[in-house]
């Protein structure tokens, strides 16, 4: 079964993340490391979580219940080279529907070149 392609049409999901800093529109979606789509929208929930707008390749979608979003940073020289890796839930998982929204379990972002400067090193 292949998860990329390009059938011409694109399904559109949405992600929440609790903090989904240095991504723009336009970076790409990715599975398996593969091409699948592009973000289109970032905006903030009432609970100011980030909720990202996908839309992948209608290949990939529908997704289903367990998909998991983590974003990752294509290199540590670029400021905004993100992307969105998606992991698919297991088909027998019920569907997120087109334009539904699921929480990502993963809270956690990409390592910035900031961060990596602060971690404390610790002794061996």
């Amino acid at each position: 079964m292949a998860l990329f392609g390009g059938g011409g049409s694109s399904y559109r999901v949405k992600a929440v993340f609790d903090n989904a800093g240095q991504l723009l529109p336009g970076n790409q979606v990715r599975v398996g490391g593969q091409p699948v789509g592009t973000i289109s929208d970032i905006a903030l929930d009432d609970q100011a979580n980030a909720v990202v707008t996908m839309d992948v390749d209608d290949t990939v979608g529908p997704l289903h219940q367990g998909t998991t979003a983590t974003i990752r940073a294509t290199s540590l020289s670029g400021i905004a080279s993100r992307y969105v890796s998606l992991k698919p839930g297991p088909n027998s998982n019920s569907r997120i529907e087109a334009t539904g929204s699921f929480r990502n379990e993963r809270r956690s972002c990409c390592l910035s070149r900031e961060r990596m400067s602060s971690v404390e090193q610790f002794p061996r």
